[in-house]
């Protein structure tokens, strides 16, 4: 079975076939060089039990794929996956002492970040920040300013690093949906609407959303913009 084939598996969501395949060929061609190999499966595979709200089976599948190297998912969904079983301490333990021995890959170390953040210790953020702003890209350094900015109510700094995110840091993040939010914090509801959209981030009728009261069209901005836009609540 040749590699596409078994991307092909993977897109099927057939992860067990498709690591019994992997191995079928490494042992029959010991020095090909396959870009997917066991830890990428099971990384697929829990993310997929994410989206499907097994957390606890994606713990085990994602703890599998950093045992077997794969560092840039493994961390990440390890983590996400704790957090989802309400166990925040262990999942900032594990992104901690990944940090510490430099082991945590730059674009997961938002993840540090963002734990942190979850657990309320705002001192240790700014710290990091301060002290060791190489650990983090750009991208991540204008997302916690922004977070903290908000968190000091200072919308309009916090709007200028926002707008400085060009794409999602981590798995589910909106960098339109955390200007919107920040417009929401200003009032600005125009605004937000029209980063979003007439209805945010639902799926309501249109003509409905633009003949609900404006209280209506604001609590359902507000709802809907918090839940994607990666503020500094969720992982």
């Amino acid at each position: 079975m040749s590699q596409t084939q078994i991307e092909t598996l993977l897109k099927h969501r057939k992860y067990r076939q498709a690591i019994e395949e992997i191995k079928k060929l490494q042992r029959s061609q010991p020095d090909v060089k396959l870009s997917i190999d066991e830890s990428i499966v099971g990384a697929y595979r829990g993310r997929d039990e994410l989206f499907n709200d097994d957390p606890k089976a994606a713990e085990n599948s994602f703890r599998q794929a950093l045992k077997l190297g794969c560092l840039d998912h493994g961390y990440y969904g390890v983590a996400k996956a704790l957090l989802l079983q309400n166990r925040l301490d262990v999942a900032l333990d594990l992104i901690r002492d990944a940090f510490d021995r430099q082991k945590l890959p730059k674009d997961n170390a938002i993840c540090y970040l963002k734990l942190l953040l979850i657990k309320g210790d705002r001192d240790t953020v700014e710290t990091l920040v301060s002290k060791q702003p190489k650990r983090f890209s750009a991208a991540q350094l204008h997302w916690v300013r922004g977070v903290l900015a908000l968190q000091s109510d200072d919308a309009k700094t916090a709007l200028t690093s926002f707008q400085k995110i060009k794409k999602p840091l981590t798995l589910g993040d909106s960098p339109d949906a955390l200007i919107a939010y920040t417009y929401q914090q200003q009032e600005n509801w125009e605004k937000a609407a029209k980063k979003l959209g007439p209805c945010g981030t639902t799926t309501e009728d249109p003509k409905a959303c633009r003949s609900a009261s404006p209280t209506t069209r604001e609590t359902s901005l507000c709802h809907n913009t918090m839940a994607a836009a990666g503020d500094g609540e969720t992982l």
